[in-house]
């Protein structure tokens, strides 16, 4: 997942992701960036940013409620295309919600702004679940 432009909003910056949250790489990233002790981080395509603590805990809370989309997904044995509806609709709730938080629930602009991110998070979340059960089949035959 890859920190995009934060939207500036009242008291700080709401930070999205882009791509498919891989959250151990992402936290492991995220926190031996924060460990440098630096006050500010160019990311590749996005310019400066500051406050690099607070955009870690954001990283991690989303990366957090991916992993529980994963999960819950793949209890469930989702697959397909129910699979890929699940994981952008719940991804687009996740989105919703952090807009909501935000007081940014009604900004058509910053929806709109962020509908790439939306998509590409959902079909990222979809991957990591495939992912993970083609590694569960894998394992399974080589048991038998």
């Amino acid at each position: 997942m890859i920190p995009r432009e934060p939207l500036t909003i009242t008291g700080g910056q709401l930070l999205t992701g882009s791509g498919a949250p891989a959250a151990g790489s992402i936290r492991c990233e995220g926190d031996r960036i924060v460990a440098t002790g630096a006050e500010r981080a160019y990311l590749t395509h996005f310019g400066g940013h500051e406050q690099l603590d607070a955009i870690a805990a954001q990283l991690h809370r989303q990366l957090d409620l991916y992993d529980g989309i994963v999960r819950k997904a793949l209890a469930d044995g989702l697959e397909g295309e129910a699979l890929d509806a699940f994981c952008d609709e719940r991804v687009r709730a996740l989105f919703a919600q952090l807009l909501e938080t935000h007081g940014l629930a009604d900004d058509a602009e910053a929806r709109t702004i962020l509908e790439t991110d939306m998509s590409l998070n959902a079909q990222g979340v979809a991957f990591a679940v495939k992912k993970a059960q083609h590694k569960a089949r894998v394992r399974a035959e080589e048991t038998r």
